[in-house]
């Protein structure tokens, strides 16, 4: 690839710019067709800590959330209980489907005690218990649900069960669960029980729940603060969770993963592909577009678009613009050449 182009005229600048467009293009393809064609989820996105989309597939299609929803049970939780209040397991709350450790009828635990089931281990029985206790019922709790996603912005979401199991039209999308979690991690219990590989909860009579995070890149990657992962026949496997990558925080939400494991190794795609995105900071997105038309080919970086006119003199130009670059590359021109630089 030429590093750089001149303001040369005629066939020599047009051959150059021919060389250097087709070299870039090639990355550009490769880096777009690598994020879709091995991304199997039906819809994922990343974002930055500005609240800017770096990448994303389908973020804006309504599909089932399964457990994420538990992130606005906690919430919500938190917004009217106290986390060392008490509570009693209902009937109904125990009879509600949920993985192992499971609560008994008449148990007493802390509310932080439920969130700890809730949001580690994915508890449905824990989350019908907060709702309960919050709410007077689970369904005047998913009202209050309703209305939280509505005062954040997540505006393309709404629940019908406090769980996230399945019932009645239940939806949101990968955009509105990564604003569910840059709210929920402003709630420092909930940060705290995301971030916790394991943890051990006892009940008021004494018996000990040992609970391990569902969140597999808790292990995996040292820069993973937390996030909540979300499973039903419907919805397949789901995640929402936040690494920090030193430069800020970024979001990534998956949707529809066919497997845990392609839900792991979509994930951390997307973190990784956030770290070089990143580069100096300033990037919101990877790509590029080139323009060809009778007299000019334009590239168009994050803040400015450069110019090379073919076959003239003239040189180049640059006008503010926001726009996208090839993935781990910035262009940055001189007085004379402009160049093209890893």
């Amino acid at each position: 690839m030429p590093e750089f182009c001149r303001p040369l005229s005629g066939v020599k600048l047009k051959k150059t710019l021919y060389y250097m467009l087709f070299a870039v293009l090639i990355l550009s393809v490769s880096q777009s067709a690598f994020a879709s064609s091995t991304i199997r989820a039906k819809a994922w996105i990343l974002i930055d800590e500005n609240d800017s989309v770096l990448i994303s597939k389908n973020s804006s299609a309504k599909l089932p959330p399964a457990s994420t929803v538990k992130l606005v049970t906690a919430m919500v939780a938190l917004d009217r209980l106290e986390p060392t209040t008490t509570v009693t397991v209902s009937k109904k709350a125990k009879s509600a489907r949920s993985g192992r450790p499971r609560i008994q009828t008449g148990e007493e635990l802390t509310v932080k005690d439920l969130l700890h089931l809730a949001l580690m281990k994915s508890n449905n029985s824990a989350a019908v218990a907060l709702a309960e206790a919050a709410g007077g019922s689970e369904d005047a709790f998913v009202g209050l649900m309703n209305q939280k996603v509505n005062e954040i912005g997540a505006n393309d979401t709404h629940f019908v069960t406090a769980s996230g199991l399945p019932k009645g039209k239940q939806y949101t999308t990968a955009r509105d669960l990564t604003t569910i979690l840059r709210k929920a991690l402003t709630y420092p219990l909930i940060r705290d029980i995301l971030g916790k590989k394991v943890w051990m909860v006892k009940t008021a009579a004494g018996r000990e729940l040992f609970l391990s995070n569902t969140d597999n890149l808790l292990w995996r990657r040292s820069d993973m603060i937390g996030g909540k992962t979300g499973f039903t026949c419907n919805a397949r496997h789901c995640f929402v969770g936040a690494v920090d990558t030193g430069k800020g925080l970024l979001y990534a939400a998956v949707l529809g993963a066919p497997s845990r494991y392609r839900l792991w190794q979509d994930t951390s795609k997307l973190a990784d592909m956030g770290e070089h995105l990143q580069l100096d900071g300033s990037l919101d997105y990877f790509g590029l577009f080139a323009r060809f038309g009778s007299s000019a080919l334009t590239w168009k970086s994050d803040r400015t678009v450069y110019q090379c006119i073919l076959g003239s003199d003239a040189g180049f130009e640059d006008r503010p613009a926001n726009s996208l670059l090839p993935f781990g590359y910035s262009l940055s021109p001189a007085a004379e050449n402009f160049r093209l630089t890893p």
